[in-house]
């Protein structure tokens, strides 16, 4: 109980620093709702309007969160108001002693998505695994710096018990492709995020801007800009993409760089939590198996297996998540014993002395090359 105390207080006050350096007219999510009061006139209208907020603000939780945790949420519905940037009536019907009115409300949603994954984490089994990767690096040579941060960005994570891991952990032939391969566009980004075995792959591009304050001056200004995009394993989804920025002035461009990017850093932690936690809980748990082919070096030999694969489970869909180089992930809606595919497979006359299975967990299912 103490250790989620501790890590309701550090969202909260992470919550706190990252709206002091907010900057412009907050934008959120818009949500059409209605509400009902019973009550003497003059404060019906009043109660009328709670409700429907109330009710806006469920229905936004409905839209986030499964159900079954709808019941660890009441805190944020009892406080709907709180959560509420502009409100518009759009029709309205009052008598004497009841009103009821549809209206338009503008929810923060970044502010309850935080508080959201915040009271939901000490009712979860377990936190989601967490890559953390460049996706590129600044033009300026900061990459000491930026090192620096993931590593700082890291065990802030870690502090709050998450697992958290970066390119180190990846499997070789991985780890090989993101080293010669740049992730530049979201597809690749989304392929890699499958191929990865994370729960969550956070991919971190930085930026650096450096200009003189004064021309005759040594004093300069250094503004560190990281764009978070953060992907949910299983199936590639994006689930936040956002951009935060923090300027510091400094006599000293490589110590001005070090704090700006920090500062940017780790004002990116409370949305990288909740965007992290809410796609977690939203994963929709099937029966399907995950086969993962590592090691095949051409892709014809990927296409006997998926051959192989349609012809002993046929009717089944079968959808190809990833391909990359010597890796490729596929999944199978076939809900049968994980054995008679395994054995499938390794008597199927194509693929007899070609493959071995390295690993079989739950429905999980890794293929390794043996001959390439």
């Amino acid at each position: 109980m103490h250790r989620y105390v501790f890590i309701t207080l550090l969202m909260l006050l992470w919550g706190i620093h990252q709206n002091t350096f907010s900057e412009g007219k907050k934008e959120g999510t818009l949500i059409k709702t209605s509400g009902f009061a019973s009550a003497p006139t003059y404060v019906v209208r009043q109660l009328a309007l709670e409700n429907a907020i109330r009710n806006g603000v469920e229905k936004y939780l409905l839209s986030i969160a499964p159900e079954k945790y709808l019941k660890h949420l009441n805190v944020i519905i009892n406080k709907s108001s709180k959560y509420i940037i502009s409100l518009r009536v759009t029709n309205e019907t009052l008598s004497r002693d009841s009103c009821s009115v549809e209206i338009e409300i503008e929810i923060d949603d970044e502010s309850i998505n935080r508080d959201v994954a915040t009271f939901l984490m000490p009712y979860l089994e377990g936190l989601p695994s967490m890559l953390v990767l460049k996706a590129g690096e600044p033009k300026y040579d900061t990459i000491l710096s930026v090192n620096e941060c993931i590593n700082l960005l890291t065990d802030r994570l870690r502090r709050l018990k998450f697992s958290v891991d970066t390119e180190i952990r990846l499997p070789e032939k991985l780890k090989e492709y993101y080293s010669n391969t740049p992730l530049v566009t979201i597809e690749d980004k989304k392929a890699f995020s499958i191929a990865s075995d994370f729960d969550i792959v956070v991919m971190i591009t930085p930026e650096v801007e450096i200009e003189k304050t004064h021309p005759h001056g040594d004093f300069v200004s250094c503004k560190g800009i990281v764009r978070i995009e953060v992907f949910r394993g299983s199936d590639g989804k994006l689930l936040d993409a956002y951009t935060n920025a923090s300027k510091v002035d400094s006599y000293s461009p490589q110590d001005g760089v070090k704090q700006s990017l920090e500062d940017a850093f780790l004002k990116s932690v409370p949305r990288m939590i909740s965007s992290s936690i809410l796609g977690f809980i939203n994963v929709i748990e099937d029966k399907a198996l995950i086969i993962k082919l590592e090691g095949f070096s051409e892709q014809s030999f990927v296409d006997v297996i998926v051959t192989c694969l349609e012809k002993i489970c046929y009717g089944c869909k079968l959808e190809t998540l990833c391909v990359l180089p010597s890796f490729s992930k596929i999944k199978l809606y076939y809900d049968g014993p994980t054995v008679y595919i395994v054995d499938s497979l390794m008597d199927f006359p194509d693929l007899r002395n070609k493959i071995s299975i390295k690993k079989v967990v739950n429905r999980n299912i890794e293929i390794i090359s043996i001959k390439n």
